[in-house]
């Protein structure tokens, strides 16, 4: 379970070889509304800024 006091959200965006573009550093409470069709939500550990889940999204998400 991921303490959600230790973990930043982040926005990844893709280019077309998959690679990440842009990485945007957003807290998950403010979140705006994302319209993407290649992103993923990664939360990342603050303390070993490693990423601990991966969502694919290809929707529109509210916080």
């Amino acid at each position: 379970m991921i303490d959600s006091t230790q973990t930043r959200w982040h926005i990844v965006l893709l280019d077309r070889k998959n690679e990440i573009a842009n990485l945007r550093h957003l807290r998950f409470d403010y979140l705006p509304v994302i319209r993407l069709s290649q992103a993923f939500i990664c939360s990342v550990s603050a303390r070993k800024g490693m990423i601990a889940s991966a969502n694919s999204l290809d929707a529109s998400i509210d916080p």
